[in-house]
């Protein structure tokens, strides 16, 4: 064999091979990359919209049990139809008294007498809005719907119930 035949007879890449190749390799792991930020992103979406909703779901779950464990409703210091609403529950034990749920500072409080007060909402949770409807029909005569509005940056779901209060 000469030496010219084994120039021709080389199996390595040329210069325009191996840059196709590069850019081609380029292409896909862009893609890949993007797929994987989306993907991310989307979980994240998915999770800040799962807290706001169990946030939801407990605080009303909360509002729920002392409408129903309540004596009462004061209705003359409860603040019904104005955002934000309070609502003062008398209680049956009078140590609770007077079970107050009042939103300061963007956080939902649940303050039973003279006991500190407790944060039903999590710390990274905003309480946009709560409103308190008295409602009464004559099928349900001591019935409150809520509104609440809980966000997270611009996630923002609003919650809606009606809670009868159970006649002792």
């Amino acid at each position: 064999m000469n030496k010219n035949n084994q120039i021709t007879d080389s199996k390595a890449f040329t210069l325009p091979e191996t840059l196709i190749y590069l850019g081609i390799i380029s292409v896909i792991l862009t893609i890949i990359f993007q797929i994987t930020i989306n993907s991310m992103m989307h979980k994240k979406d998915n999770f800040i919209k799962e807290s706001i909703h169990e946030n939801g779901h407990l605080i009303l779950n909360e509002i729920g049990r002392q409408i129903h464990s309540a004596k009462t409703i004061n209705e003359s210091t409860s603040i019904f139809d104005t955002n934000p609403g309070a609502l003062i529950l008398i209680m049956n034990d009078t140590t609770k008294n007077p079970t107050r749920f009042l939103i300061e500072n963007k956080n939902l409080f649940l303050i039973t007498g003279t006991n500190d007060e407790i944060t039903l909402n999590s710390s990274d949770i905003e309480v946009s809005g709560l409103t308190f409807h008295r409602l009464n029909t004559p099928n349900e005569p001591n019935s409150i719907q809520i509104q609440l509005t809980l966000h997270k940056g611009k996630e923002i779901e609003t919650f809606k119930q009606i809670f009868t209060q159970r006649i002792w």
